[in-house]
């Protein structure tokens, strides 16, 4: 099901028609707490459910000042079990979003759970409202198929090959897998390349012109 509360929402307008008319899953509308989505997760054994608050780019501070306080709530709502952050990665179509656009909106997001809450919560990237059902439908599988009641989503390659300077020559599946092997999350890899040592790992475990291309992506974050 699906909290109501969506509808005054300015993603309603792009996840809206999907949520009411997606044959993937079945939804219902109705008033939830402190969740946006609650989906059922088979299991041969007890029912169990999975309570899902939606963030976007526009939801975090200092746009959405009230993402922290019902982070909180959510994360004590159920002792931080059956709980995961689905993260949509474009408010729009996903091709008129920039991949270094993309990829700030979910380290913004990663970075701001590990400065605000006590515990770990699973982040699941969509990259658009298109990819939502069928992306919760795939996590869900992976919970019913797993002993692990939270697994936590490993950094998605898809977003990682993202991660040069050159938009139209995106990094290789080896470079990216490379990159996910160096770093576990966006912002480890994003606070690394401020660092000689993090730019000196990149720089030899990846060709001349590949590590410059990962090294000038993030040149931008960089501070003063």
């Amino acid at each position: 099901m699906f909290c109501s509360s969506l509808r005054n929402r300015p993603v309603w307008r792009v996840l809206g028609p999907i949520l009411t008319s997606g044959p993937e899953m079945s939804l219902r509308e109705s008033r939830l707490e402190t969740h946006d989505f609650v989906f059922e997760i088979p299991s041969s054994r007890r029912q169990q459910q999975l309570r899902v608050i939606l963030l976007t780019p526009s939801s975090q501070p200092p746009n959405g000042q009230d993402t922290t306080t019902r982070l909180e709530q959510f994360s004590t709502s159920t002792g931080g079990r059956g709980i995961a952050i689905a993260f949509l990665l474009s408010e729009e179509a996903f091709t008129s979003a920039s991949g270094r656009c993309i990829l700030d909106g979910l380290v913004d997001a990663q970075a701001l759970l590990l400065d605000t809450l006590p515990i770990s919560i699973p982040i699941i990237p969509i990259q658009d409202s298109a990819a939502f059902l069928p992306s919760m439908q795939e996590y869900i599988n992976g919970l019913a198929n797993t002993p692990q009641p939270n697994p936590s989503p490993s950094l998605p390659t898809s977003l990682l090959a993202h991660t040069t300077s050159a938009p139209y020559h995106l990094l290789s599946e080896t470079d990216t897998n490379i990159l996910s092997d160096l770093f576990p999350s966006l912002p480890a890899l994003s606070r690394a390349v401020r660092t000689r040592k993090g730019r000196a790992l990149v720089m030899d475990h990846f060709d001349a012109e590949t590590a410059r291309r990962i090294l000038e992506f993030w040149e931008g974050d960089q501070g003063p």
